[in-house]
């Protein structure tokens, strides 16, 4: 979910989004991480493992301050 001001306003929106009411029961994981850390996920292609938001901020960082050739 990409633009919510907080991860409470994206899971409020997630969970309402289901009209069975078992929006929570389909939450696996939440991951707070900037635009440019999803996108470094995104390009890394693991995508079918949690992004891990802590390392991937990590290695965004890491990418970030490579010099460009």
């Amino acid at each position: 979910m990409l633009g919510f001001p907080s991860e409470k306003a994206a899971v409020d929106c997630y969970v309402r989004g289901f009209s069975d009411g078992r929006g929570r029961d389909r939450i696996g994981s939440v991951e707070t991480m900037s635009v440019s850390a999803f996108k470094d996920w995104l390009k890394r292609g693991r995508t079918k493992q949690k992004a891990n938001g802590t390392d991937i901020v990590r290695q965004a960082l890491r990418i970030v301050a490579q010099p460009r050739a």
